[in-house]
C-alpha cells in the first residue's frame, strides 16, 4: 500500500511517501508558519522524488491537531482534496500521538504549546499499540502534572535529564518501524516531548523534582510523516475505512477569533 503522509500541525512541515510500514521518501522543514506557500510544492518533490505517481497513491493521511489552527487547516483541507479527487481513502491521527509514537517501549507525555502557559497534553504509553493513559487535552501545565501524579506514575522514581533520547529509547533504523525498541524502563519514566516542553519544564513545582522525567531535546519535537504514516497504515488495516468526508480538524480548543467572540458576548 502506498501511503502519502503530511504533518502541517505546527511551524514545521513533513511529508513522506511509504510503502505499508518502510519509508520511501521523508522530508521535513522548518521555515515557520509558510505552508499555505511551501505544502504543495513539497508534495509534488517527495512524490517525484519516490518515483511514483499520484495516482499510485491508496492512502492518504495528516495530521488532525491539536495544533496551529491555520496549519491544521491546510493540510486537512488538502488531504481531504486529493483524497477526494481521486477517490482514496484519508486518515486524519493526533500530532500528539505521532510525537508519542516515535519511543516505542516508553510511556510518553507529548505537549505542545499553547500559549498563556497552557500545553495540548496527553500521556500514552507506546507499544505495539498505543494506549491512551491521560485523553488529549488544552491544560494548564501546572494541571498536567497534577493530572499523571494522580495516576500514580510519578511515585519514588528519580529525576533525570537525557540530551540524546533517541539513543535510549528508540532503534535508530527508520525511527522504529519494525524494530524492538531498546528502550526497557525498570521504574517507567515519562519522557516529554514537543515545544510545550519548556512550559511543562518550568512548571514542575520541586516537591516533584524526585520524579523520573526525561526531557528530549528540540530536535525531537516536530511529529515525523513517516511515523504519522504508520499509525495511519495501522488504523487503515485495522478497519477503519477513511471516509474523506469524515476527515475533519481537531482544534481541541477555540480560536483566538472564536474566544474573543465568546468574550463579547
Amino acid at each position: 500500500m502506498l501511503i502519502l503522509a503530511a504533518d502541517t500541525s505546527g511551524k514545521s512541515l513533513s511529508v513522506s511517501i511509504c510503502e505499508d510500514e518502510k519509508p520511501l521518501v521523508e522530508t521535513t522543514l522548518n521555515l515557520g508558519y509558510k505552508h499555505s506557500v511551501t505544502f504543495q510544492p513539497l508534495i509534488d518533490d517527495v512524490i517525484k522524488r519516490s518515483g511514483r505517481d499520484k495516482i499510485e497513491i491508496d492512502l492518504f493521511a495528516c495530521t488532525d491537531g491539536p495544533g496551529s489552527f491555520t496549519g491544521i487547516r491546510i493540510g486537512v483541507a488538502a488531504i481531504k482534496t486529493m483524497a477526494w479527487a481521486l477517490g482514496k481513502p484519508a486518515i486524519g491521527i493526533s500530532s500528539l500521538e505521532t510525537l508519542a509514537a516515535a519511543f516505542p517501549g516508553a510511556i510518553v507525555c507529548p505537549v505542545l504549546d499553547a500559549r498563556g502557559g497552557r500545553v495540548f497534553s496527553a500521556l500514552y504509553k507506546v507499544n505495539d499499540k498505543i494506549e491512551e493513559l491521560l485523553k488529549a487535552a488544552n491544560r494548564q501545565a501546572e494541571s498536567l502534572w497534577q493530572d499523571i501524579i494522580e495516576l500514580g506514575l510519578l511515585k519514588e522514581q528519580i529525576y533525570e535529564t537525557c540530551s540524546s533520547p533517541v539513543n535510549e529509547l528508540q532503534s535508530k533504523t527508520a525511527v522504529g518501524f519494525g524494530t524492538e525498541a531498546k528502550f526497557k524502563p525498570v521504574l517507567d519514566p515519562i519522557v516529554v516531548v514537543g515545544d510545550g516542553l519548556p512550559v511543562v519544564r518550568s512548571a514542575l513545582v520541586e516537591e516533584f523534582v524526585e520524579t523520573k522525567v526525561i526531557w528530549t531535546t528540540p530536535e525531537h519535537w516536530t511529529p515525523r510523516a513517516s511515523i504519522l504514516s504508520r499509525l495511519a497504515y495501522l488504523k487503515f488495516k485495522s478497519g477503519d475505512i477513511g471516509d474523506p468526508f469524515a476527515l475533519m480538524p481537531q482544534y481541541h480548543s477555540l480560536s483566538q477569533a472564536e474566544r474573543l467572540r465568546e468574550n463579547k458576548n
